[in-house]
């Protein structure tokens, strides 16, 4: 016999500490064959006697008990196998990755990596824009601790977390004519209209979908890369934009009510599986929920 397993090591221990077979049994809940069987296998195993029997009961050898706080050792380091690592965000240095779309980038990333770095002062924080071709490899890989951003986007195979319930709202520039002419009964279609690229940071058929679903066309008039470029583009322009409303709450914007809410959507986080149980990725998902359940996202 080439190995002996932690049932063998702790029959040794409690031999040790009762000297009696039959109290051994009895603790273990097994039979006293039993414990006749591990201790022929520990001394197959050593080579060598582990006790003497008397008349009282068993009396260790010195070799046995020079094995003792070795296999205390063991022992303990096997128990603490299951003990949850401990981080203290508060001293420890250490690196944290997140790839973000543009709305998180906007709405939620600021305040997150202020309440972060409040508690976690030596923490080094680089923010990637979302890739939904690579942002599963990107987690596997370690490159990326986070992925956050709109859940159609991202891959279901994941572990994802919903952290917040978007929609969109329709916002003119402060000063525009359209209010105007919309209680002029002028139909929405009429309304010029702008409208922003495909990408994974907005979810442009939902407002294809209602316009749709309204009757209506939108009339659109110019085609934008991302939202950081409409205030610069309404400075120039008299138009409707359809946005993320806690974008809408951050803009120099006028919201107009619609006839019919959009549908809404939602803001994921998500994580590898193989990062489940990291105490760094727990403690950055809390300060995360933290961030969402207390940001502004009402269009103003």
């Amino acid at each position: 016999m080439d190995y002996i397993d932690i049932k063998h090591m702790r029959v040794l221990l409690l031999l040790v500490k009762e000297l009696n077979v039959s109290r051994v049994a009895s603790k273990l809940d097994i039979s006293q064959q039993a414990v006749s069987a591990y201790l022929k296998r520990l001394r197959t195993y050593f080579g060598t006697e582990l006790f003497v029997r008397r008349s009282a009961g068993l009396e260790p050898t010195d070799y046995a008990l020079s094995l003792v706080p070795k296999i205390e050792k063991i022992l303990d380091e096997v128990s603490q196998l299951r003990s949850p690592q401990v981080f203290n965000p508060n001293i420890q240095d250490f690196s944290i990755c997140i790839m973000a779309n543009e709305y998180a980038q906007l709405t939620i990333i600021p305040s997150l990596l202020k309440t972060l770095h409040m508690q976690a002062p030596r923490a080094s924080v680089e923010i990637k824009d979302f890739n939904s071709r690579h942002h599963v490899e990107s987690l596997n890989s370690g490159d990326v601790d986070l992925v956050l951003g709109f859940s159609n986007h991202i891959d279901p195979g994941l572990i994802r977390k919903n952290i917040r319930r978007e929609e969109y709202c329709c916002v003119v520039r402060h000063g525009s004519a359209i209010p105007g002419k919309l209680e002029m009964k002028m139909s929405f279609s009429d309304i010029p209209a702008v409208k922003f690229a495909p990408s994974a940071g907005n979810i442009e058929n939902l407002v294809d979908d209602f316009f749709n679903k309204a009757g209506m066309k939108n009339n659109v008039i110019a085609t934008l890369p991302c939202y950081t470029t409409l205030g610069a583009f309404f400075t120039a322009n008299d138009a409707i934009a359809f946005i993320p409303s806690a974008i809408g709450a951050q803009g120099n914007y006028c919201k107009l009510e619609m006839p019919e809410k959009m549908v809404p959507f939602d803001v994921t986080v998500a994580w590898h599986r193989k990062s489940n149980d990291n105490p760094l990725r727990v403690w950055l998902t809390k300060i995360l929920e933290m961030t969402t359940i207390s940001g502004d996202t009402n269009c103003v």
